[in-house]
């Protein structure tokens, strides 16, 4: 496969299952470029269990299944866009200039293993962006997810109380008031904000945090992340995510 910097792996949930979408991001300046309108995807059994509690996500895994995928890769004119791995098989995307070329040169490879190919028009590649790339929340409830997994490689108690502060930016003013105005009669976190925009990267944005301790090893956080991302959006603001201070390494946070 191409640098693994390119690529971007995430769970998320399709009609009430658990799946993984591995997707290429080094890609959209050639897709935008519309030379490859056909969009095509077949299905080839999955050679390890597909288990949430396992060592599936392990890169090392998915690397090792990436080398089954190299020949599919040699499909001249065409682009490899991702995958998707639901229960017992994966689910492989390219793009291509010709349906015809690449079904023919993938009908040459003699692989027994393919289900049906399904091959569609989409010009505006819709499919990939609307589809396989991860919304902005799908990526912090990721982002949790890999959190609280090294919170607990490092040893840290997940059932305690720890510090917690989640991070938002706003461009208007009188909105991020509402926000806090909104947060401030539940009396359940502490807030602090600017009182005057911030200038990063050429933007000026207000920021405001939200402290308040919680346990880690429930639904609370990811509860709050899926909350916080909506209602900001409400606010015409953007949610950052979240970062927790830990408790047997004073002075540092993870997040």
């Amino acid at each position: 496969m191409e640098s693994k910097n390119s690529w971007q792996t995430y769970r998320t949930s399709i009609k009430g299952t658990e799946a993984i979408i591995t997707v290429n991001l080094s890609i959209t300046e050639k897709l935008d470029s519309h030379l490859y309108p056909y969009v095509i995807h077949f299905s080839i059994p999955f050679p390890l269990p597909f288990n949430s509690t396992e060592s599936i996500y392990e890169q090392a895994q998915l690397d090792q299944f990436s080398q089954t995928l190299l020949p599919l890769m040699s499909i001249s004119e065409s682009l490899f866009v991702g995958y998707i791995i639901l229960q017992n098989k994966v689910t492989l995307y390219f793009y291509t200039k010709h349906s015809e070329t690449f079904h023919s040169q993938l009908q040459q490879m003699k692989l027994d293993y393919i289900d049906e190919i399904v091959s569609q028009s989409d010009p505006n590649c819709d499919l990939y962006y609307d589809f396989l790339l991860p919304s902005s929340l799908e990526m912090k409830l990721n982002a949790t997810v890999e959190t609280l997994a090294l919170l607990h490689q490092e040893g840290e108690d997940l059932s305690l109380l720890h510090a917690i502060t989640h991070k938002f930016q706003f461009e208007n003013r009188e909105l991020m008031e509402d926000f806090i105005d909104f947060y401030a009669q539940q009396s359940l976190f502490n807030i602090q904000y600017t009182d005057k925009p911030v200038e990063y990267d050429n933007e000026a944005f207000y920021l405001v945090t939200l402290q308040h301790e919680s346990a880690l090893d429930d639904d609370t956080i990811f509860n709050l992340v899926e909350k916080f991302e909506l209602q900001a959006e409400e606010y015409a603001g953007e949610y950052n995510g979240w970062e927790c201070q830990i408790l047997n390494q004073t002075g540092k946070s993870l997040h």
